[in-house]
Formats: C-alpha cells, structure tokens, sequence
C-alpha cells in the first residue's frame, strides 16, 4: 500500500467517524427533545457529547464541522431553521465549541470534565446574551444566571463524564496500549 492511498485510507476513517459523531449528536438531540424540560428551551446539552469527543479526538476544526452539522441537520428535522431557537443553538454552539476549542489548546491543565463544564457555562452565558440584545432588552433576563450556573455545573460534569467514558472506551478499542491519562487530558 502506498503512502497516498494511506492517506486516503486516514481521511476516509476521518470524515466517517465525524459523519457518526453527527449522526449521534442529531440522535441525542432529538432524544432530549422529548424529554421534560426544566426551562423553556432548556436542555442538558447530551448531543454535546459528539461535539466534545471530536474535539478530543481531532481537534477544533472538527468540533466545529460536527456542532455546526448537528445545529443545521436538527434545525431543519425540527422545523426551527433560523427562528430565536437556531439563532440561540448557533450562538450558544458557537461559542462554546471555541472557548472549550481553546482552552483545549493553550490551557493544558484542564480536564474533559472541566472543559464541558466551562462548555456549558460559555453556552448559557452566550444564550442568555444573545436573549437580551437580539429579543427581550430587560437586564432582568440575567436573574437567570445563578440558575443557569448551577443546571451548567451538572449538566457539564455529565456530559463531560460520558465523553470521556466513551473516549477511553474507543481509545481502548483502536489500542490497548492507550489511556487519556498518560495524555494528561483525564
């Protein structure tokens, strides 16, 4: 086998295990959507698990391909294409995916569990912002954000626990050599 046809062969497994990352993370939308919802609109978050298994596994740029994917492909299998809650997702997915993108990046210290929590406080945040300037105008918007922090806290450490159950579960599958904390990104 030559080297372009194993790179062929890498991007392929690539763009496929990213094609099931979205898959799932549309999946776990549309699971979540018919469960009971604390808030209007308030969700856990559990297809961020697809978002932040890319981002570990591959990096920014793929995190990006699979929140922005999932937000479109859910957008239009809901009927919510560029209505307040689009525009809430895609800020929220936005901005989210960047912040844990690079503290990922350039704070190497931070766990998955602490990067999903910093996810989802960057994601309400963005949301509760994007409420006030583009929709309601009332500060009061923000007596919210003490009850977001904490629903951000649990919802992060879960969703960052499942992430990185999966990870070393598919970590161990292509190596049984591997672990997350010989990476240091336990």
């Amino acid at each position: 086998m030559d080297l372009l046809t194993v790179n062929e062969g890498k991007a392929l497994s690539r763009l496929v295990i990213l094609a099931l990352l979205t898959a799932g993370g549309v999946g776990l939308f549309v699971f979540e959507s018919l469960l009971p919802q604390p808030l209007p609109g308030g969700k856990i978050g559990l297809s961020q698990v697809a978002t932040i298994f890319a981002l570990y596994l591959f990096g920014l740029p793929s995190a990006f391909a699979v929140i922005l994917m999932r937000i479109f492909i859910t957008s239009l299998l809901m009927g919510t294409m560029l209505n307040p809650i689009f525009i809430f997702a895609l800020a929220g997915g936005i901005v989210s995916t960047l912040t844990m993108g690079l503290v990922r990046r350039y704070v190497g210290a931070i766990t998955i569990l602490g990067n999903s929590v910093l996810g989802a406080l960057t994601h309400n945040a963005t949301q509760l912002v994007v409420a006030y300037v583009v929709y309601i105008h009332q500060s009061e918007i923000f007596w919210l954000l003490p009850y977001l922090i904490l629903i951000s806290l649990a919802a992060g450490l879960g969703i960052g626990l499942v992430t990185r159950l999966l990870l070393a579960r598919y970590f161990v599958m292509i190596s049984p050599h591997y672990s997350l904390e010989a990476e240091g990104n336990g």
